[in-house]
């Protein structure tokens, strides 16, 4: 066991995954058995879902990759409904097009293997946030045409 993280103050280490080895995890949501991941995107993976039904052995179900020069940091669950925001990627070469910007939705009739149900093409990214049972989004608008990362 990582020893910085066992001897935390007031934290006690319940169990550990390594996520199949991508460890660029950066949201970590919970919902009864189910554990939803946004990875940061360094790894290539975008979200990860994990079976807690067991605590202290929670199994790895899925892993979904981020789309291309994107990634899906970000997830919230609310009202029977997993949101995953997609971003252009920030940690690579500047590039105009081809990335993904918006809201992934997806229905939790079986926790362990959503399906997806739609999605919101913001043109510039999607930030998800969660007060009790609701969910919502912030959007940021695309670069104007002409500006170091717009497309023009």
């Amino acid at each position: 066991m990582n020893s910085v993280t066992a001897s935390a103050t007031g934290l006690d280490l319940v169990a550990h995954h390594d996520l199949g080895g991508a460890g660029d995890g950066m949201q970590v949501i919970r919902q009864a058995d189910a554990v939803y991941v946004g990875h940061a995107g360094t790894s290539g993976t975008g979200t990860s879902i994990l079976d807690a039904t067991d605590p202290l052995r929670p199994e790895l179900v899925t892993q979904w990759p981020a789309p291309p020069r994107s990634h899906t940091h970000k997830v919230q669950v609310a009202d029977g409904l997993l949101l995953v925001n997609h971003e252009k990627f920030p940690y690579r070469e500047t590039y105009a097009d081809g990335f993904s910007a918006g809201l992934a939705v997806y229905t939790l009739a079986d926790p362990l293997r959503p399906e997806q149900a739609g999605f919101w093409h913001s043109g510039g990214g999607a930030s998800t946030a969660s007060c009790g049972r609701a969910a919502g989004t912030r959007t940021c608008p695309p670069p104007p045409t002409g500006s170091a990362t717009g497309s023009g």
